[in-house]
């Protein structure tokens, strides 16, 4: 993204999957929340590994579809309390304090004023890939460095790379949740996110975009690839971008296809964007397949996907786990593209910084 960005005639075709496009918020605000709010005073998980396979078990029950995924999670309306205990506590519910995490999770980071300070966070739909992100594996463990990967990703960026110079003194840890802080940890946000929505050097090359991002993604929010594309339209014309840019979104696909889910995910970006380069042939139909889990309680299958918002219907025939069994269909509900939050602002083309060696200092500004 920076690439075509800032050097738009380096390359005529780009394939880009599970982006982090808003780098600074989802390394300061959107991972250090999910430390911070399934901590204990003493660092042991609120919510732990035992609770996982009856959250995921409802999720998919209330909002799967014949495939066991969930099509578009902002239209999932689970309701938590079906999952809490209501006389004792066991592996089959959540305590209080434990589907409050859960709400907190799917919510994502908030401000003093109740304004998100990230875009959004934990799709539902996302829970299996919470196990050793945001929920330490094995039962004892605390939250810590080694044992959730939320720790690792928001522990050294706002001490080390918030800013130039001496380092902040801010770790997931202490740093707060607030105005004063997003602005503090986001003066860099320019340099560091590629978030600029005109695209037109890139396009003047004549160049193709196909960005891909998994509904089930922890480690990044699906909403900053729909906040982008929205963006670009805004930008570039609502049309515009249909000539260039074709966004897919897979349900039940992890960060990266495969990191902290229960399977492995594959499919053919490549292939699609070499043609409309060549041939000028606009990209369609891509098939995502599926592998099995480890423990064989997921079967593999195949998925069909079209460019966003597209989606599919079973065709009433055919195996369900496969992709020929499904056509192309309008999506059942459509949802306000755009999410709401502080860094909206960063989705214009002035917010973009460049920065030069000014001995003894590293001076940035747009350009």
């Amino acid at each position: 993204m920076h690439e075509i960005q800032r050097f738009p005639e380096d390359f005529n075709g780009v394939v880009v999957g599970a982006p982090v496009i808003d780098e600074v918020a989802t390394n300061t605000f959107y991972h250090a929340w999910g430390v911070r709010v399934n901590s204990q005073p003493d660092g042991s998980p609120i919510l732990t590994a035992n609770k996982m396979p009856a959250l995921i078990a409802a999720v998919v029950r209330a909002c799967g579809d014949q495939q066991g995924l969930i099509a578009d999670p902002r239209g999932c309306n689970f309701d938590l309390s079906t999952l809490t205990c209501k006389s004792g506590d066991d592996d089959a519910c959540l305590s209080q304090a434990q589907a409050d995490v859960v709400r907190k999770l799917w919510e994502g980071p908030i401000d003093e004023h109740g304004d998100r300070l990230s875009a959004g966070d934990m799709p539902v739909g996302s829970e299996a890939a919470w196990m050793g992100t945001m929920v330490p594996k094995q039962a004892g463990q605390k939250m810590t460095l080694e044992t959730v990967g939320d720790y690792q990703w928001s522990y050294d960026f706002p001490h080390y790379m918030a800013g130039f110079g001496e380092p902040t003194g801010l770790t997931n840890q202490n740093k707060k949740f607030d105005r004063a802080s997003f602005e503090r940890l986001n003066a860099y946000s320019g340099l560091y996110d590629p978030t600029n929505p005109d695209l037109s050097g890139f396009t003047k090359q004549g160049g193709k975009l196909i960005i891909w991002q998994g509904w089930s993604d922890s480690g990044v929010s699906p909403y900053i690839s729909l906040n982008y594309v929205h963006a670009v339209r805004d930008t570039m014309g609502t049309e515009q971008p249909d000539k260039f840019l074709a966004l897919y979104m897979l349900p039940g696909v992890y960060h990266c296809n495969l990191y902290g889910g229960p399977t492995t995910s594959h499919e053919d970006f490549l292939t699609p964007v070499m043609s409309w380069v060549e041939d000028g042939t606009a990209p369609d139909t891509v098939v995502v397949d599926y592998s099995a889990s480890k423990d064989g309680k997921i079967v593999p299958k195949s998925r069909a996907a079209y460019p966003y918002p597209a989606g599919i219907a079973y065709s009433g025939s055919g195996d369900v786990n496969a992709a020929t069994s499904y056509v192309r269909a309008e999506p059942k509900q459509r949802f306000d593209d755009q999410l709401r939050w502080l860094g909206l602002d960063h989705y214009k083309p002035d917010h973009q910084l460049w920065c030069e060696s000014k001995s003894p200092a590293i001076a940035c500004a747009p350009r």
